[in-house]
C-alpha cells in the first residue's frame, strides 16, 4: 500500500502518505537570532574548524528528526500493540475485507485533499486567515464531492464485485473522507511553526483513540466493522485536536483565485500520490482475484508491518520538507544535506527493519498467530525495497521543497507501471510472495530521480551508503533462507563493520545526532538557515 494510504487508513496503514494521525521543540519565535554551536560552548565532531558545517538549520533538522523518530517509535509501539490484538482476532479474511475497501477510500481521500497541507506549508510567509479559511472550505467541498461520487460508483461496482460485505464496508468508510482531509489547514499551521511537540501530542493521543475503539470491538467479534469504527473515531479526534491546538477557527469562505491555486497545486503535487494509489489497487483487484480476501489480508498486513517498523520515514518527510525549503540554493549545503541525510535515513530505516526482518520467521507466528505465516515472505521483500528506497526519499523531498512536482510524478509513473505489470505476471504463479517480489520493480524509478537531482539541482555521491547496503541487505533477506544456512548471511555485516570506514561513518552519524540532542531547545529557536 502506498505511503499515503499507510498514513490515512487505520490499522492497514498510518503514513503517511497516509492522511490521518501522524504521523522538536515547541513553537519557536521567528525573531530570535540563530544560535550556533559556539554560542552553546559545544564543539562539533572533528574540532572547531568544522563549526560552519554544523549550522543552526542542520541541528534543527537533526534534533527535529530525532524528536519525530522518537514520537513515531512510541506511536509505532502503540499501533503494534493494537494491530497485534486486532489481526489475531480478525484473521486474514476479515482484515482483507477492510483493507481492500480502505485502499479505495485512501485513493479518494488523496484526491480530495490534493496536497493542500503542503501548499500551505510551502508559502514563503505565514498564510493569512483568509487563506486558511478558503483552504478549509475548498477541502469541505472537494471531500463531499469525492465521497458522494465514491458512494454512487459502489453500486455500479456491485455488478462485478461479488462480496456484498466488502461493498458495505466501503460505502460506510467512504464517508470518512471529509473528516479525513479537513484537518490539513490546522496541521499545516502547526507544522509551519515546527511545533512538533503539539503534533506529537495530537498523534500519540490519536493512536490511543484509534485502538481504544477498535480493539474492544474486535474482541466483541464485530469483525471488519471494528476497524471502521476505530478509523472514524481516530480521524474525528485528529480534526478536533488539530483545530484546538493550532488556534485555527475555520469559517466558510471562498475565493476563486485561491481555489484555482489549490486545484493547480493539487493536480501536480498529488498526481504522484494518485498514481501510487491507483497502483495499490492491484492489491484488491489482482491479489483479490487470485487469492481472495485472505490474500488481500496477507499483503495488507505485511505492508502495515513494514510501515510500523519504518517509522523514521514519516518524520523525515515532514521535517525534510520544511528544512529543505529553508536551505536556499547553496549547493555545498544541499550536497552535504543530501549525503548526510541519506546516511541517516538509511540507518534509521535499515537497522530496525533488519532486526525485525531477520527474526520474522519467529516473530510473526508467535506474536500475530500462525495464520499470518504466509505474509512473512511479502514482509521481507517489501522491507528490502523500503530500505533501498531510503536515499530517493530524501531526493524526492528536495524536489517537492523546490516546487519540482513533475519529476516525482514521472518517477511514480515509472515505478508503478513496472510494479503493476510485475504483479499481474507474478501473483497468478507465486501468490502473495509474487506481490512482494513485484515491488522490487519500483526501484527502477530511483534512477530517474537521481538523474534529475544531479543534473538540475546538485551533484552528490552514494559512496557513503554502499557499506551499509552491503551489511544490512542480506540480514533483511535472512527469512528466505532455511536455517542454519541463513546464518551465513551475517558474514557481510561482520566483514563490513570490521573496516574502519563504515565504523567511522556510523560514529559520525551518532556524533551528529548526539550533538544536536544535547542542545537546549531554546538554541533552536531561530528559523535562520
Amino acid at each position: 500500500m502506498p505511503d499515503y494510504a499507510e498514513r490515512s487508513i487505520a490499522t492497514h496503514a498510518d503514513n503517511e502518505s497516509e492522511r490521518g494521525g501522524h504521523d522538536l521543540p515547541a513553537s519557536r519565535s521567528q525573531s530570535r537570532p540563530a544560535v550556533t554551536d559556539s554560542d552553546q560552548g559545544l564543539e562539533p565532531p572533528g574540532g572547531p574548524g568544522n563549526a560552519a558545517v554544523f549550522g543552526s538549520l542542520r541541528h534543527l533538522t537533526v534534533r527535529g528528526g530525532a524528536y519525530l523518530t522518537a514520537r513515531e517509535g512510541i506511536g509505532g509501539l502503540i499501533r503494534l500493540g493494537g494491530v497485534t490484538i486486532v489481526v489475531r482476532v480478525l484473521g486474514p479474511s476479515s482484515y482483507g475485507i477492510y483493507s481492500g475497501a480502505a485502499i479505495f477510500v485512501a485513493l479518494g481521500a488523496m484526491l480530495a485533499q490534493g496536497g493542500a497541507e503542503v501548499f500551505l506549508i510551502r508559502q514563503k510567509s505565514e498564510p493569512s486567515d483568509e487563506l486558511y479559511q478558503v483552504a478549509f472550505t475548498y477541502l469541505l467541498v472537494s471531500s463531499l464531492a469525492v465521497a458522494g461520487a465514491g458512494f454512487g460508483l459502489s453500486f455500479a461496482a456491485g455488478t462485478f464485485v461479488h462480496s456484498e460485505r466488502a461493498l458495505d464496508v466501503f460505502r460506510v468508510l467512504v464517508f470518512s473522507i471529509p473528516v479525513n482531509v479537513m484537518w490539513a489547514p490546522a496541521q499545516a499551521r502547526i507544522e509551519r511553526r515546527l511545533d512538533y511537540r503539539k503534533m506529537g501530542l495530537i498523534e500519540l493521543s490519536g493512536d490511543v483513540v484509534l485502538y481504544a475503539v477498535s480493539v474492544p470491538l474486535a474482541l466483541m467479534h464485530f469483525g471488519a466493522w471494528s476497524l471502521v469504527a476505530g478509523f472514524f473515531a481516530w480521524q474525528t479526534w485528529l480534526l478536533l485536536a488539530s483545530l484546538v491546538l493550532s488556534g485555527l477557527r475555520p469559517r466558510l469562505r471562498w475565493s476563486n483565485s485561491i481555489a484555482r491555486a489549490l486545484l493547480g497545486h493539487g493536480t501536480s503535487y498529488s498526481a504522484s500520490g494518485w498514481i501510487g494509489g491507483i497502483g495499490a489497487l492491484t492489491i484488491p483487484i489482482v491479489v483479490g482475484i487470485y487469492r481472495g480476501a485472505a490474500g488481500i489480508g496477507y499483503v495488507s498486513f505485511a505492508l502495515r508491518l513494514v510501515d510500523t517498523v519504518a517509522f523514521a520515514q514519516r518524520g523525515a518527510w515532514r521535517l525534510g520538507l520544511v528544512s529543505m525549503s529553508r536551505v536556499g540554493n547553496d549547493r555545498s549545503r544541499l550536497r552535504r544535506g543530501l549525503e548526510e541525510g541519506s546516511v541517516l535515513q538509511l540507518l534509521a530505516l535499515g537497522m530496525p527493519i533488519a532486526l525485525i526482518s531477520a527474526n520474522a520467521r519467529w516473530i510473526v507466528p508467535t506474536v500475530f498467530g500462525r495464520s499470518w505465516t504466509p505474509a512473512i515472505d511479502v514482509f521481507v521483500l517489501v522491507s528490502l525495497v523500503t530500505f533501498l528506497r531510503a536515499p530517493a526519499f530524501i531526493q524526492s523531498t528536495l524536489l517537492y521543497s523546490r516546487g519540482r512536482n513533475m519529476p516525482n510524478v514521472t518517477a511514480t509513473i515509472i515505478g508503478q507501471a513496472c510494479t503493476a505489470a510485475a504483479v499481474v505476471i507474478l501473483v497468478p504463479h507465486f501468490g502473495v510472495t509474487g506481490y512482494g517480489a513485484a515491488t522490487a520493480c519500483s526501484l527502477v524509478s530511483l534512477l530517474y530521480i537521481q538523474r534529475v537531482v544531479r543534473r538540475e539541482i546538485v551533484r552528490f555521491s552514494y559512496k557513503r551508503l554502499w557499506p551499509f547496503v552491503i551489511a544490512l541487505g542480506p540480514i533483511i533477506l535472512m527469512p528466505l533462507a532455511p536455517m542454519p544456512w541463513a546464518l551465513i548471511m551475517l558474514a557481510p555485516l561482520i566483514a563490513t563493520f570490521s573496516l574502519p570506514g563504515p565504523r567511522d561513518s556510523l560514529r559520525h552519524a551518532y556524533d551528529l545526532m548526539k550533538l544536536a540532542l544535547l542542545r537546549e531547545p531554546t538554541a533552536l529557536g531561530s528559523s535562520s538557515t
